[in-house]
C-alpha cells in the first residue's frame, strides 16, 4: 500500500494530473499514510480510494474485522480533504467531488471511503456526468495592492513553494526583472537553479537568512 501511494504521488507530480491509489480497509489504509504525508507535503493531487466496514458497524468500535474506529481521523490528518460515500446513489457525485478537491488549488491528496456494504450496491449513473476543476480567482484588490508594493520595492524576493511549479514562466519573468528567488525543496527549479539571482532550495542557511533581512519585500507563493 505504501508503494502504491508513492507511485500515485509520482504519477501526479510527473503528469501534473490526478494520481489514484486504491487500498483496503484499516491497516492497509494505515500502510499508505506515510507515503500520503509525502504527497500532502508536496501538494500532489492524489485520490486515495479506500474501504470502510459496513455502515451498521462503522464508527462504533464493535470489533468488526478490519475495523479501525478512528480511521476517518487518521485519513483527515494526512489528507487535504476527506469524503465517504454513504449510499450507491451518491457514488458518482461524491467521487467527482473528491477528485475536484484534489485538483483544486492548493492541490493535495484526498481520501475517499467506500463502506463494504455500499460496494455491494448498484450505483446510479447520472444522466449527465460533468467534471471540471474549480478555478480559484485572485482578489483583484489584493493584486493591485501587491503590485503597488512591488513598484516601491528596491530589493524584492520570491519564495517559491511546490504550489508555484505551474507558474515557472511567470516567476522566471519576475526574476529577470530584478527579483531574487529562493525555493522550498518541492519548489526546486520553478526558476532555473542556474540563474544568477536564484538561491535554489538553499533556504535555511545562515547566509540565506541574512539575505532575507536585507530584502524589503518577500512574496511567498
Amino acid at each position: 500500500e505504501a508503494g502504491a501511494m508513492n507511485m500515485a504521488d509520482a504519477y501526479a507530480r510527473v503528469s501534473r494530473s490526478l494520481g489514484v491509489c486504491i487500498t483496503s480497509t484499516g491497516t492497509a489504509a494505515g500502510n499508505a499514510a506515510g507515503a500520503q504525508v509525502e504527497a500532502l507535503t508536496a501538494g500532489s493531487p492524489v485520490l486515495h480510494i479506500t474501504t470502510q466496514v459496513d455502515r451498521i458497524f462503522a464508527d462504533r468500535d464493535r470489533g468488526a474485522i478490519h475495523d479501525v474506529p478512528r480511521q476517518p481521523d487518521m485519513l483527515k490528518a494526512v489528507s487535504k480533504g476527506y469524503f465517504r460515500i454513504w449510499d450507491a446513489h451518491g457514488a458518482v457525485p461524491t467521487l467527482i467531488a473528491a477528485a475536484n478537491a484534489a485538483l483544486t488549488a492548493p492541490r493535495g491528496p484526498v481520501s475517499l471511503e467506500i463502506p463494504v456494504d455500499v460496494q455491494r450496491e448498484t450505483a446510479t449513473m447520472p444522466a449527465a456526468v460533468g467534471f471540471s476543476v474549480t478555478s480559484v480567482a485572485p482578489d483583484t484588490a489584493q493584486l493591485d495592492r501587491l503590485a503597488e508594493l512591488v513598484r516601491k520595492a528596491k530589493r524584492p524576493m520570491l519564495w517559491l513553494g511546490g504550489g508555484a511549479r505551474g507558474a515557472s514562466e511567470a516567476a522566471t519573468a519576475l526574476v529577470e526583472r530584478g527579483f531574487a528567488a529562493v525555493t522550498s525543496t518541492n519548489g526546486r527549479a520553478t526558476v532555473p537553479e542556474s540563474h544568477p539571482r536564484s538561491l535554489g532550495a538553499f533556504n535555511m542557511t545562515p547566509d540565506a537568512q541574512a539575505l532575507y533581512r536585507k530584502c524589503d519585500l518577500m512574496i511567498v507563493v
